[in-house]
């Protein structure tokens, strides 16, 4: 990061999972979530960054070849994104002035149905998904941050106000 003055862009790749958990995955969720904190810190610094934290992509990557896997996200509400959406998703956000970014495509009635959606962690979800849904029953749009691009607002607040607390800014 220190070595890196004079460029154009410095695009980073994380997951989604540093947003919104996953059971068994904590060591990965945290080194994602650096790499997010890593881009705020930076472009608060007047320095070029973005972090993408990636959903699921449905036709390339790990979880193509394991339909244990595939089961497991479709059960929790996950819906896969294609490449090309991946990479017309990539190239609006390299064109934005934004530090972070969550592309995925989300089932959130799924997900807030689980046992494991009554956890506090889930609430800010809980209440964005409700409005949400009250506006538009069904979209199948690419959620960027958590909800259709519109309902971004309560997640983008909690994980600046998490990470400018880590950060100490």
């Amino acid at each position: 990061h220190r070595l890196t003055d004079g460029l154009d862009y410095f695009l980073l790749f994380s997951s989604a999972t540093a947003a919104l958990g996953n059971v068994g995955q904590a060591n990965y969720a945290a080194s994602n979530a650096f790499l997010d904190a890593l881009a705020v810190y930076r472009k608060t610094r007047g320095l070029p960054a973005l972090s993408i934290a990636w959903g699921l992509l449905g036709d390339v990557g790990l979880v193509v070849g394991r339909l244990d896997l595939q089961k497991y996200f479709h059960r929790m509400g996950f819906e896969p994104l294609t490449a090309a959406e991946a990479f017309a998703t990539l190239e609006t956000l390299m064109r934005s002035n934004r530090s972070y970014a969550a592309p995925f495509r989300m089932n959130w009635s799924k997900l807030l149905s689980l046992p494991v959606a009554t956890r506090s962690r889930y609430a800010n979800f809980r209440s964005a998904v409700q409005t949400e849904s009250q506006q538009t029953r069904a979209s199948n749009s690419v959620s960027i941050a958590g909800g259709p691009l519109d309902s971004r607002n309560a997640i983008e607040a909690h994980l600046l106000q998490t990470l400018g607390r880590i950060l100490g800014t």
